[in-house]
């Protein structure tokens, strides 16, 4: 089954970012004044699916699944599903207020290109005509000018991914697409150190897989969280799973002016710890969780997955854990000095 939708994503990182990875609360590294400020990671997550011309099964599946993952990755999410053309104004229109750190865009629903300029389709207009699409729908030139304009930082890594159907949702029987070609322009204006991805290369389809989520999708789920991969890396092995799932008939295409490096998610290899050796004037914390493999977030730094250990400066902090199909727990854990403090939460299913 070909799927006739628009993914986009988009990453606005400061290369600051990395430096807070492992730097807590006064433990760890890079834990200087100017480094020990920990970027924001803030991301708007928006899934159209329910059109009155053509609905579509996947996107609002995609955009909650994405967004789940992301708040499991300690991101701030902002989650729109089935949005308006002024919903996803405004909404865009906030995203460039975050101060270096990360900062995502994720589209799933319809999107189409008219003379070049790629467009980005809410629910609540009925598209018939070129005219209405370009003074209805959100011209992806906009998602860029707002966040461009907003940010000076040269630093930065911009990433959007267009997961483009190759056939037009306002075609008739007898054409494949409004204009000559199938699919999404290539995009011509750029923001320097950006990575460019598009889940099908021109005059091809992007499939809609057999389960919840589309193709593309599902392989973007399973490499998205994977730790200590670089982003370009990370998004080769989404590429090469997609094209082998098809056999070489929806090849990913790539385009990126990015030179540097970057890890969505940073792991510090661990060794377990034990309490006799705990060091002077720090706290051993042990924080497990039935079942297990729940994120572990302390004061708002996602550290890992339960069961989980480190040492730390004495105190109060917020533990909040999460794990998919539980509900969220937060709880207050108390560390004194030169000994251990256990917590064990107990999650209860959603």
């Amino acid at each position: 089954m070909i799927k006739a939708f628009l993914f986009v994503i988009l990453f606005f990182v400061s290369s600051q970012s990395q430096a807070f990875s492992v730097c807590l609360f006064g433990i760890g590294w890079n834990c200087d004044d100017d480094q020990n400020k920990p970027a924001l990671k803030r991301a708007l997550v928006i899934g159209n699916s329910h059109y009155s011309f053509q609905p579509l099964k996947n996107p609002v599946n995609d955009a909650t699944d994405v967004a789940e993952k992301l708040k499991q990755m300690g991101f701030e999410v902002t989650l729109l599903l089935d949005a308006t053309e002024e919903q996803m104004g405004e909404a865009i229109s906030d995203m460039g207020h975050t101060n270096g750190g990360v900062e995502i865009f994720y589209y799933a629903g319809h999107g189409v290109a008219i003379d070049k300029k790629n467009y980005l389709l809410p629910v609540d207009e009925e598209f018939k005509t070129e005219n209405q699409v370009k003074y209805n729908a959100i011209d992806v030139d906009f998602v860029m000018d707002e966040i461009r304009s907003k940010d000076d930082k040269p630093n930065r890594l911009s990433v959007m991914i267009l997961d483009a159907c190759r056939n037009n949702p306002l075609q008739t029987a007898s054409t494949r697409s409004i204009g000559n070609k199938k699919g999404l322009a290539p995009i011509t204006k750029s923001i320097p150190g950006s990575m460019i991805m598009y889940s099908a290369s021109a005059n091809q389809v992007a499939y809609d897989g057999t389960g919840r989520n589309g193709l593309f999708t599902s392989s973007l789920l399973e490499e998205m969280d994977k730790p200590n991969i670089e982003i370009e890396t990370m998004f080769k092995n989404v590429a090469r799973k997609v094209e082998q799932a098809t056999k070489g008939k929806q090849i990913p295409e790539r385009v990126y002016t990015f030179t540097g490096n970057y890890e969505l998610v940073k792991k510090i290899p661990q060794k377990p710890i034990k309490p006799e050796q705990v060091l002077s004037k720090k706290g051993l914390a042990t924080i497990e969780s039935q079942p297990g493999g729940a994120l572990v977030v302390l004061e708002g730094y996602p550290l890992g997955k339960t069961p989980y250990q480190l040492m730390i400066s004495p105190g109060r902090y917020q533990l909040e854990i999460s794990k998919k199909g539980y509900q969220t727990q937060t709880r207050e854990i108390v560390v004194h000095a030169e000994h251990e403090t256990r917590k064990i939460i107990q999650l209860k299913k959603k």
